[in-house]
């Protein structure tokens, strides 16, 4: 399994915010609309998608390795248009650029503990403070029609 060992932000994958600046929810049974876990699935070389729901929206989140850490397919259907929800990526008491140039239409920020989550920029990820806690966020809406589908790649 390796020594490396990571921590993704916790909490769960996705919320819907009645404001942009609320806090993010637990994933308890207080949460007034929370996540609800589906499962996984397994492909044929062993990777898992994790399966989830949130209203009207369900998303698949699959995860494998890269050559320099993972990568994160976050499938997001809807059959209804959805606003107000969230995905959120990374978190950590700082957040910053790290050193180094990215990918061209690749952004990326670095926490303390030197794990980097780098998203493309067209899907206009958000940094926001709520409290001590830095978050960063990508804006989910749907119409409905189609898939929306996000890459997410972590190295450290």
């Amino acid at each position: 399994l390796g020594s490396d060992r990571i921590s993704l932000a916790p909490g769960p994958i996705a919320a819907s915010l009645v404001e942009k600046d609320s806090p993010w929810p637990t994933g308890g049974s207080g949460d007034a609309e929370s996540v609800q876990f589906g499962g996984y699935q397994l492909d044929k070389r062993g990777y898992p998608s994790f399966l989830y729901r949130l209203g009207q929206l369900s998303f698949t989140d699959r995860i494998e390795p890269s050559a320099t850490g993972l990568r994160r397919i976050i499938t997001v259907r809807g059959e209804q248009r959805a606003e107000n929800v969230w995905l959120r990526i990374h978190a950590g008491k700082q957040l910053q650029a790290p050193d180094g140039r990215q990918p061209a239409g690749w952004v990326a920020l670095t926490n303390p503990d030197g794990l980097t989550v780098s998203v493309p920029e067209s899907t206009a990820p958000e940094l926001r403070q709520v409290g001590d806690q830095h978050e960063w966020l990508i804006h989910v809406s749907t119409t409905g029609s189609s898939d929306r589908q996000i890459e997410v790649r972590y190295s450290w």
